[in-house]
């Protein structure tokens, strides 16, 4: 299949794609309920607890990583210069504040090249002192010279650490590589991992209130089908209250979204620590949940055979092939961040979040038209209408469409009515 065959299929969904993408610095459409798009200063997060220095206080870190390329870079003499405030506030269960940070930074490099990666992080840690309990955090993160803020909110629990004869903290990832210390930043903020290192360190606290020699732990590791992939037993050694203890975990034969769980051995007194992850090739899509996931997801954009071609390979051939599909189609090669790529997975997952009920949201109807023309210019919704089903019109000036989605059983599956053949390519 030729490459100008290739594009036949997609051109009006990657016309719109790049017109998107082109925009992400010029004027803003109009916004709407289902606009996710624009140039927000998207980031990672991540929040984790521990006992203090002192071993009395416990400490709630919370982890804001920013990528390059979703910041706006402002050229200065012989810099490029970004400039953000981080934002974090920090509630209780009963929605009283606990504590507050916001901290401005300012990001510079000599390289223009960098200013559009997405392997460049700026990174920051916040520390607050908290009670035991459930906790929400909202972090938001205002680019400064763009005027525009990104939101993030995180629910975590604060375990008692000072119940029962032993405790364990939050279970942290290292940044491969990483120098040993006592500090933050030897932690991932992402829960991203890259399949390409091998292997990952993870690194917990064990504490001990009475004294004794050992503690057993079990180890396991559940897919996104809660199905065991790895367990293991081990005796570890405690060197006094407060014992730093490692795994390095094998993740060669893994791809996809995992649990690793950490439990004390006893019955009594049973302790349970959990982290997600999702393990990734360098390069896919940051909101991609896995190589073959990716793949199906392409169905918008590739003929059906070309999805085929990927699944008759092997693993390698498939990554192999699905980086050279996207280099095909990337607006900017010279730079290291594929913007089409990423303005199209960031659809799917937008669309998996906002409309997947029972069905997978990039599969549903609002999920497709959403993938393929992105957010309308306005969204006119029935939900409670007397006299017909709930129903939803959204409408796109710029093609001069309207397409109508009815909630025919009233369980929140909206069904498009108004397929526009000639705009949607006739695939579903």
């Amino acid at each position: 299949m030729t490459k100008k065959t290739k594009w036949m299929g997609a051109v009006s969904v990657l016309a719109g794609l790049l017109l998107s993408i082109s925009g992400l610095y010029a004027q803003l459409p109009e916004r709407t309920a289902y606009d996710d798009t624009g140039p927000l200063p998207w980031f990672f997060t991540t929040t984790a607890s521990r006992l203090g220095a002192d071993s009395v206080t416990i400490e709630l870190h919370v982890g804001a990583q920013i990528a390059y390329d979703r910041l706006q870079f402002v050229k200065n003499d012989s810099l490029y210069e970004a400039r953000y405030e981080l934002s974090v506030s920090v509630f209780n269960a009963k929605q009283v504040q606990t504590g507050v940070r916001t901290i401005r930074k300012k990001v510079s490099t000599k390289t223009y090249t960098k200013t559009t990666s997405n392997f460049q992080f700026d990174t920051t840690w916040l520390v607050f002192t908290v009670e035991p309990g459930d906790y929400t955090v909202e972090i938001s993160v205002l680019d400064i010279d763009l005027a525009k803020t990104a939101y993030r909110t995180v629910n975590i629990r604060v375990p008692d650490y000072f119940k029962g004869p032993f405790s364990l903290s939050s279970l942290r990832f290292r940044v491969p590589g990483a120098v040993s210390g006592s500090g933050d930043d030897r932690f991932a903020v992402s829960s991203i991992l890259e399949k390409e290192e091998k292997q990952h360190e993870l690194e917990f606290e064990v504490y001990a209130y009475q004294q004794q020699e050992s503690l057993d732990l079990v180890y396991r590791i559940v897919d996104a089908a809660d199905k065991t992939v790895f367990e293991n037993e081990e005796t570890v050694p405690l060197t006094g209250f407060r014992t730093v203890r490692t795994f390095l975990m094998d993740s060669e034969s893994m791809n996809g979204q995992y649990k690793f769980i950490v439990e004390s051995g006893r019955r009594r007194n049973k302790v349970e620590r959990v982290r997600s992850f999702t393990l990734h090739y360098r390069g896919m899509p940051a909101l991609s949940t896995s190589l073959d996931d990716a793949i199906d997801q392409l169905s918008y954009i590739a003929a059906a055979e070309e999805i085929r071609v990927f699944k008759d390979v092997s693993t390698d051939e498939r990554k192999k092939q699905f980086f050279e599909f996207w280099a095909d189609r990337d607006p900017t090669p010279t730079t290291p961040a594929n913007e089409l790529m990423e303005e199209y997975y960031r659809r799917v997952d937008f669309a998996n979040r906002v409309f997947g009920k029972f069905t997978a949201g990039w599969k549903t109807d609002r999920g497709r038209v959403y993938i393929i023309l992105g957010a309308p210019d306005a969204v006119d919704r029935h939900p409670f209408e007397p006299d017909s089903k709930p129903y939803e019109i959204w409408y796109y000036r710029s093609i001069n469409r309207e397409f109508i989605f009815v909630d025919d059983q009233g369980f929140g599956e909206y069904y498009l009515t108004t397929p526009h053949y000639d705009v949607l390519q006739g695939r579903y």
